[in-house]
């Protein structure tokens, strides 16, 4: 690769950093305002609006209310996604590409038409007052990335592994459980922290499947943000980016988390 290609590829890939980052960077600098109206930059500097934001019981309770579910929902989804994958990387049976298919279904779909027949179905099932209905909407929707970064997981280890495993002895069970888990840690990893996300960010079936009293921290920026227009909306979007650059770095520190999103190998 010439000089010139690879001084090109660098700009590129600064450009669209640049891009990515503008949005936050804007909102940021927007919730650091001492007025009472939302202006870049501001005209008067000033922490009123986080002090307002912390002290808000609408936004707070939303904020723990969205902390709780979606590592529930990432659990579950880690769970059901990695039971999966294994039983359709690992064993042939009728109907399995249907089951995939069926499975695969929600990533293709629009969150507008799934959160719609979820309502329905949990006005059937009585369950739209709870909680219940939005944790297992957010299930529908991030079980199928944590399957496809399971599968992709399963397909980098050599079965010769479990085969060995079964000339020793080894139920199929325990072949599974302490062979093929272990070995997919980096992809069950990602699926978990991406279904995480996923779910804590999502407002669209959110939108439909809240109920009072168990209402998302998205759901509330959009009810708020609809009503009225000052910078408190700007503060709490902002205290959520320094929330997930926290969980990021925290992760990354930990497990190392760019390994674990690339694949790699994450042994010190």
């Amino acid at each position: 690769m010439s000089r010139l290609t690879t001084t090109g590829l660098r700009a590129y890939s600064i450009g669209v950093g640049v891009l990515m980052m503008l949005p936050l960077v804007t909102v940021v600098v927007a919730s650091l305002t001492a007025d009472g109206y939302v202006s870049v930059p501001p005209r008067h500097w000033g922490l009123v609006w986080y002090e307002a934001a912390l002290s808000d019981r609408a936004f707070m309770s939303a904020f723990k209310f969205s902390a709780i579910s979606a590592p529930l929902v990432a659990l579950i989804s880690g769970g059901l996604g990695v039971a999966s994958a294994v039983a359709l990387q690992r064993y042939r049976f009728r109907g399995r590409n249907a089951i995939q298919a069926v499975l695969m279904a929600p990533m293709m779909l629009p969150h507008i038409v799934i959160a719609i027949g979820l309502v329905q179905l949990f006005a059937t099932l009585r369950v739209s007052s709870s909680p219940y209905g939005l944790i297992a909407g957010h299930i529908v929707i991030t079980m199928p990335f944590v399957l496809r970064i399971a599968l992709a997981g399963l397909a980098g280890i050599d079965p010769m592994l479990e085969a060995a495993s079964y000339s020793l002895g080894a139920s199929r069970r325990y072949t599974v459980t302490h062979i093929l888990v272990p070995l997919m840690g980096p992809a069950v990893t990602s699926g978990v922290v991406f279904a995480f996300i996923l779910s804590f960010d999502e407002a669209t079936i959110a939108l439909f499947t809240a109920s009072p009293g168990f209402t998302s921290i998205p759901v509330q920026i959009f009810n708020y943000a609809e009503n009225r227009s000052d910078p408190l909306v700007t503060a709490v979007s902002s205290l959520l980016v320094l929330f997930a650059l926290t969980v990021m770095l925290v992760l990354e520190r930990k497990f190392g988390l760019l390994r674990l999103l690339s694949g790699g190998d994450t042994r010190g």
